[in-house]
């Protein structure tokens, strides 16, 4: 029975759809990003919350509207006021109000805060894309970083098998002989190197992983599969030297790359801001209107009095005890209706309200003055955005160069290490070279192969950043 349940259990587990690995290409990470990017979505909300800032300012613009209810719950004894009797009542009184607002001047002062969130909008607007760009260009770093990372750990693993295959050699040796016990000591502690060289790319290929993952926001950043880059999409397009037109072309990307725009918003922001100081020394004038309904549950009024008889009552009245007549009367009552209620007891105002600073402590002159620097530091900040940009634009060209020629002689010294290669190999084995130096040769060779697949993964990378600054394009990472 338990054979039968274990051949079950194995054929279940055998049977089960295996999930396949996905494999993220660079183009397949940048998309991913932007719809899944922490900064991103951080800097989208922050995008939302502008344009609902717009929203209100233009609606403050329009008078405010308050509606208004205070009840309040009467009980106890109370003094009639006709009858002078004391009676146990309970009421509600309650008085409903609308009171409207609405500015009539202000200096401009609430149009400016709505002219500086169509700024602040719009300079959200341009942060997401800012960040959209910087995100892309990290991404493809820690790409190109994860393959340079793979090419380490395939170099130490065949280091580590030669190394391995070596020491087995003499191992089966003779080992009475000094210098084959010699040898093999010298390849187990080269055995040991070896391995803490792949564990420690290893580990930097596992850093590179998570460092993508965490860009792409997903929840096993470890465990991300990246796409190799074949050989043939490599090509050299550009020559060596400066294009001509090329200078002007990074200054006017200087110009509408996305940091800079930002700090002219800046600057335009920061001069609405200093007008909305200025304008803080104007008055303020507004119109105000409403109308106030009180009413009761329990509105009640003499309708009528009805004389019922007239009493002899003795007065006492100076010094002398006199008779007098009292009439006694008998009331009805008549319950007030609400609308009646409102008819008689509704009222209305309209009135207008000035409000003029006049000492303020120093805090406007203070405020203008703050004001006034941060024109100054919004242009500099520009000017400074506008060098940086410009800067990274040429920086890209001449990593661009570097990176050409640097891939062009990891190619040529691999040609040459080739053909010296395969001779030696055929020497070896023709019994000219001893199998000690010809693995020498065999490390250099492994060594430069690394190399030139550096440099080739270096230089793509230069290309790209280089081709986002000239054309402006995030296609092109």
């Amino acid at each position: 029975m338990k054979t039968f349940f274990f051949i079950i259990t194995f054929l279940a587990i055998s049977l089960m759809p295996v999930r396949a690995q996905k494999v993220w290409n660079l183009h397949q990470c940048i998309q991913h990003a932007q719809n899944n990017n922490l900064q991103i979505k951080q800097t989208r909300l922050n995008q939302e919350l502008a344009l609902e800032k717009t929203i209100y300012t233009k609606t403050d613009l329009y008078p405010t509207v308050q509606f208004s209810v205070s009840p309040t719950l009467a009980m106890g004894r109370s003094l009639d006021p006709t009858t002078y009797q004391y009676a146990t009542n309970g009421f509600i009184n309650n008085i409903m109000g609308v009171n409207m607002n609405q500015v009539l001047w202000a200096g401009g002062r609430k149009k400016n805060s709505h002219q500086q969130s169509i700024v602040e909008q719009e300079i959200a607007s341009l942060q997401e894309q800012k960040n959209t760009v910087a995100i892309a260009i990290q991404i493809t770093q820690a790409y190109f970083q994860i393959l340079l990372q793979q090419v380490y750990v395939k170099s130490a693993e065949r280091q580590l098998s030669i190394s391995g295959e070596q020491l087995a050699i003499f191992q089966k040796a003779n080992t009475t002989n000094p210098d084959t016990a010699y040898s093999i000591l010298e390849w187990q502690a080269q055995v040991a190197n070896d391995e803490f060289t792949l564990t420690k790319y290893k580990n930097e290929l596992k850093t590179a992983q998570i460092n993508l993952g965490t860009l792409l926001a997903l929840p096993d950043p470890l465990g991300i599969e990246i796409a190799e880059i074949k050989d043939e999409t490599f090509t050299i397009d550009r020559p060596i030297g400066q294009k001509k037109g090329e200078y002007d072309l990074f200054y006017k990307m200087a110009y509408w790359h996305p940091s800079t725009k930002i700090t002219q918003l800046n600057q335009k922001l920061v001069a609405l801001q200093f007008d909305a100081v200025k304008a803080s020394a104007y008055p303020t004038i507004s119109l105000a209107a409403g109308v106030s309904l009180p009413f009761s549950s329990l509105f009640r009024e003499v309708d009528q009095a009805y004389l019922v008889r007239t009493d002899t009552i003795p007065v006492y009245s100076q010094g002398q005890l006199r008779l007098a007549l009292s009439p006694n009367y008998a009331y009805s009552y008549k319950t007030t209706s609400l609308v009646s209620q409102w008819k008689q007891l509704a009222s209305a105002y309209v009135g207008f309200q000035i409000n003029l600073p006049i000492i303020t402590g120093g805090l406007r002159k203070y405020q203008q003055q703050q004001a006034a620097i941060n024109i100054e530091n919004a242009h500099i900040s520009m000017l400074s955005a506008r060098a940086e940009i410009y800067k990274e634009a040429l920086l890209s060209t001449n990593n661009l160069e570097a990176a050409i020629l640097q891939y062009q002689a990891a190619q040529k010294t691999l040609q040459v290490w080739q053909v010296y290669f395969n001779t030696t190999l055929q020497k070896v084995q023709r019994g000219e070279v001893k199998i000690k130096d010809f693995e020498s040769v065999k490390n250099s060779f492994f060594t430069i192969q690394q190399n030139a697949e550096i440099a080739k993964y270096d230089w793509l990378l230069k290309k790209k950043i280089y081709q986002y600054y000239s054309t402006g394009n995030m296609e092109d990472l």
